[in-house]
């Protein structure tokens, strides 16, 4: 078709009928389809409490503790998620257990609740919902779950999570280690966030309030550092009263 540069629009007309493109009689003679509407519909999640990229694609935890997968991601194109009614896992332990986060090793994602901590498998679904697919939640670590709203970061050494006791990693080989025994008088206080520099193999977790609600504003006046090439730690302090938290 012939380009007309004074025009707003293209028209085709189709000449060819459905069954000549596609003969019953002779279906080696059938042209190629150019579109399928086999990609399974979207979705929307509703309230979302974290997300992590795990394998191409997102995956979020909704405010009804489930953790669902998006479809994978294409470059400049948003992303997408499955209908409420596919690929969402359900309620770990029947519901009996807060999911508080996840977060992704690369090969495994890890979901955090209140009281242990899950690994979830697998490469996942195409966006037409076939090929692999993600295993249900395995019991990984038993009795070490996340604090509701602290932090889980993946570095070069593993996951590292605040649990109610202190500072966990769990490496590679998905062994869950105790990290925190250095510097047990930080992990009393809540990490608020956390952030990665690699080119100093550190990480940086501002505190905050005491885990058990006391009040104390040492923490607010200190950064817990961890260097996961020495396995060694160190803080930070500074004067709390000309710094402010949103």
């Amino acid at each position: 078709v012939a380009n007309d540069w004074d025009s707003d629009f293209v028209t085709f007309t189709d000449i060819y009928r459905d069954a000549d493109i596609f003969p019953e009689e002779n279906p080696a003679a059938a042209h190629e389809a150019l579109y399928s509407d086999l990609e399974k519909a979207n979705g929307s999640l509703g309230s979302v409490t974290d997300l992590v990229i795990h394998k191409n694609r997102i995956m979020f935890v909704t405010s009804d503790n489930r953790v669902h997968a998006s479809k994978p991601t294409v470059q400049t194109v948003g992303a997408e998620v499955y209908s409420d009614t596919e690929f969402q896992f359900g309620e770990i332990e029947g519901g009996k257990e807060s999911v508080y986060g996840i977060e992704t090793t690369g090969d495994h994602l890890l979901v955090f609740t209140s009281d242990n901590v899950y690994v979830i498998t697998g490469e996942g679904p195409d966006s037409n919902g076939g090929t692999a697919r993600f295993s249900e939640p395995r019991l990984l670590v038993k009795g070490q779950g996340s604090l509701e709203g602290t932090i889980h970061i993946n570095c070069a050494r593993g996951v590292l999570y605040q649990a109610e006791r202190g500072f966990y990693l769990i490496d590679r080989e998905l062994q869950s280690l105790y990290i925190g025994a250095p510097v047990e008088d930080l992990g009393i206080y809540r990490g608020l966030t956390s952030e990665l520099d690699d080119s100093k193999h550190e990480v940086y977790i501002p505190l905050g309030d005491r885990i058990d609600g006391s009040v104390d504003a040492v923490g607010y006046s200190t950064v817990a550092v961890y260097n996961y090439f020495f396995d060694a730690w160190t803080r930070y302090t500074f004067d709390g009263t000309y710094v402010g938290y949103n």
